[in-house]
């Protein structure tokens, strides 16, 4: 059980999403203005996209997660239902796919790539998923980048 708290604090403070791995972006920090491609940032880094800070979780795939919380107050499923669902207005998925990906500039919304998210409990990820643009990791995933995202 503390496993699932410690994954709802951060699912409902972080969400990921995958762009395509073309995408030029601009490192916050940097003096320069030439665009980086996003393949070439070391994982760890930082990231300006849509007007947010992105940490790059893995560079070749395009993976990044939101630093910080959103500043939303949103429940995670106030129906119940007990999973990350897209077609549930109820839902934290659906109000990442729909309100907080359409406040996105279209020519961003454009590089977000649809991606299968696994939607099961910590016990079994795979136990279920679905495809959508924007998705909160999950436990193996906060295991697995841990060290990249120590900061948040």
């Amino acid at each position: 059980m503390k496993i699932q708290v410690k994954r709802i604090v951060y699912l409902v403070l972080s969400f990921m999403l995958v762009l395509t791995s073309i995408l030029s972006v601009l490192r916050p920090a940097s003096a320069s203005t030439t665009p980086l491609s996003l393949s070439s940032l070391p994982a760890g880094d930082t990231v300006n996209f849509g007007g947010y800070t992105w940490i790059v979780l893995d560079p070749s795939t395009g993976y990044l997660l939101m630093q910080g919380s959103y500043g939303s107050n949103q429940e995670f499923d106030s129906n119940n239902t007990h999973t990350f669902d897209p077609t549930d207005t109820d839902n934290i998925a659906y109000y990442l796919n729909n309100t907080f990906y359409n406040s996105l500039p279209s020519a961003d919304q454009a590089l977000i790539q649809s991606h299968n998210w696994t939607t099961g409990n910590e016990s079994n990820e795979s136990s279920g998923s679905v495809t959508c643009n924007i998705g909160l990791m999950s436990c193996s995933e906060y295991n697995s980048y841990h060290s990249h995202i120590s900061n948040l």
